[in-house]
């Protein structure tokens, strides 16, 4: 989406309505074709019939989009179809009339288009024309997703600069709301005599002009960046005809004033990823994939994370020095250098959620959540990085149990916007959260207090097919960081109590790779030589009644059991301790 910037008069103006000119050459061309003004909406994909209607009744003038379309449909030029816009002078109408705030921040300079964002920009655009019941559409979703830039793209976009010919407003809250600037501004674009309330009174009667000098305009109220619902409540000065779009990373603020008009904003899917690298940085097409996949699975489809790395590797780019862009692609394997990339900050392009001379890094923009936390809430939040991230979940009684805290801390955590719940009593966090997070850890507790609860949970659903599977990753998660943190009694106590399971599955693969570590481990304690012969001892039985010949011989003398042959394994039975 190309960025526009307009120039916004000192006040916005309240114009007298015009007159309407019918277009008759719009509805001949439908009458000719026997179609009805539902027939025309459906096949130009608009989403309701009444605009149609306004357009031909000259009540409104179609989007360019629309204009498109309408042309193609019936085979004629905007001339010939009268969808040319009527000259300035001829229409003195509030619902031509535009005042645009400006300081909605500009598209990126980086980007021509929200990639990957198209069906959302629709569904924001259908809900902010036609809403439903609230007069409030709500926007949540992670640090760094892109909800301001949603935002933004939705201000410059001309069906909804049209639509709200009253104006457009713009705020930006943060944690700390600057009142008094924000109010000045909103009184500069209104036309408001400005005011320092030094009482909960007058502050309430300087509202109370700014809502009055809004009357009955059809505006669009921006607040973005939300953190509270007071917050929220303050900014909501419009009069009966305006409509507010609302962004948060608090996914309660959102539902509170939106219900169903609350949209979550997701990830991009791992091709939309890639589309945005090589879009940004044309080069990477040159790159092999099995290069450029692990930057794409560490930004884990935080729009912001593969903004910030496809600057990195533009600045690398260069054409006759190859080298140079691989070098800035190995550098970036590393969490704390993805972490730490910034982005430029000047003029209209500084984000103005952080203070002047504050680069903007994903360090930064997690910063700001991290710091609302007390604590005990942010140790919980540092523990939680024991887990994968996201796609996989874990389970409230895993968090629990490794974390040590409260359900109570839980929601604190998900109601900042810093753990996503995954269906019922489960959780994920995202990818960039959970190396933020890790890289705040000194210790390796959370890690063991994990591979515990994998134990235990594996001993006490032996027989529970359906519990296994519940956490089947998690479970061959811990196994390797078993090794790597010499927990060598969970190991051997993990593959005694899962090969059952393995073996079901068919992961003969699997097994054999762990059996093999076991035998490393067992080789001079006889404790876990006797699991490791047990649980020998079940598998060749397994594998003979499932007629799998050679599998059985095949994984033994690849394990090299040279202490105790194969035959005499043979002629056991698996016992009760397998």
């Amino acid at each position: 989406m190309e960025s526009t910037t307009k120039a916004a008069p000192k006040t916005i103006p309240l114009k007298k309505a015009c007159q309407a000119y019918p277009n008759h050459l719009l509805r001949k061309a439908r009458q000719d074709r026997g179609w009805s003004q539902q027939k025309v909406a459906e096949l130009i994909e608009a989403p309701q019939s009444f605009l149609v209607s306004r357009w031909e009744g000259g009540r409104a003038i179609p989007s360019p989009i629309y204009r498109e379309k309408l042309c193609l449909l019936f085979g004629k030029s905007s001339q010939e179809l009268g969808l040319l816009t009527p000259p300035r002078s001829a229409c003195h109408s509030q619902e031509h009339t535009t005042g645009y705030d400006p300081i909605i921040p500009p598209v990126s300079l980086n980007t021509s288009r929200l990639i990957g964002r198209d069906r959302l920009l629709g569904q924001l655009k259908e809900s902010l024309l036609y809403p439903t019941a609230h007069s409030v559409t709500a926007l949540s979703g992670l640090p760094g997703i892109g909800k301001t830039a949603l935002a933004a793209a939705l201000a410059t976009d001309p069906d909804i600069q049209q639509h709200f010919a009253g104006g457009i407003l713009w705020t930006g809250l943060g944690p700390s709301p600057q009142w008094h600037s924000l109010f000045a501004h909103w009184s500069n674009l209104l036309g408001v005599p400005q005011a320092k309330p030094s009482s909960l009174i007058s502050g309430e009667m300087y509202l109370q002009a700014l809502r009055t000098a809004i009357g009955s305009r059809r505006m669009l109220l921006i607040i973005d960046d939300a953190w509270n619902r007071e917050d929220v409540l303050t900014c909501m000065i419009g009069g009966p005809y305006c409509t507010y779009l609302l962004t948060t990373r608090i996914p309660y603020v959102a539902t509170y004033f939106a219900r169903q008009q609350a949209f979550q904003v997701p990830v991009l899917p791992g091709e939309e990823s890639i589309q945005l690298l090589i879009h940004q940085v044309p080069a990477l097409v040159h790159v092999e994939q099995e290069q450029t996949k692990p930057l794409v699975q560490a930004a884990g489809g935080l729009p912001l994370a593969l903004i910030l790395i496809s600057n990195y590797l533009l600045l690398h780019a260069s054409p006759h020095q190859p080298r140079r862009l691989q070098n800035a692609i190995s550098k970036l394997q590393q969490v704390k250098e993805r972490l730490q990339i910034s982005y430029p900050q000047a003029g209209l392009y500084r984000d103005q959620r952080l203070s002047a001379g504050t680069a903007l890094t994903l360090q930064t923009i997690i910063d700001i959540s991290i710091a609302k936390l007390d604590k005990t809430a942010r140790q919980v939040f540092f523990a939680l990085s024991a887990f994968p991230p996201n796609p996989y979940s874990f389970s409230e009684e895993a968090a629990l149990a490794v974390t040590g805290t409260t359900i109570e801390t839980l929601d604190l955590l998900v109601d900042n916007g810093l753990l996503e719940v995954s269906g019922s009593g489960r959780y994920l966090m995202h990818q960039t959260l959970t190396d933020y997070a890790r890289l705040q850890r000194t210790t390796t507790l959370a890690e063991k207090r994990l591979i515990t609860y994998v134990v235990t949970y594996l001993e006490q659903h032996l027989q529970g097919k359906r519990k296994l599977e519940q956490e089947q990753y998690l479970i061959l998660y811990a196994l390797p960081l078993a090794l790597q943190l010499d927990c060598q009694t969970e190991f051997v106590r993990c593959i005694s109590a899962l090969t059952p399971s393995l073996c079901t599955k068919g992961w003969f693969p699997l097994i054999e790779m762990f059996l093999q570590e076991m035998w490393h481990i067992a080789h001079n304690i006889e404790e876990y030589h006797r699991s490791l012969t047990l649980i020998l001892i079940f598998l060749n039985t397994y594998l003979r009644e499932q007629n799998v010949p050679g599998s059985a011989e095949a994984i033994l003398q690849k394990i090299q059991v040279t202490a105790h042959p194969v035959q005499p394994l043979e002629n056991k039975e698996p016992t009760s301790e397998t």
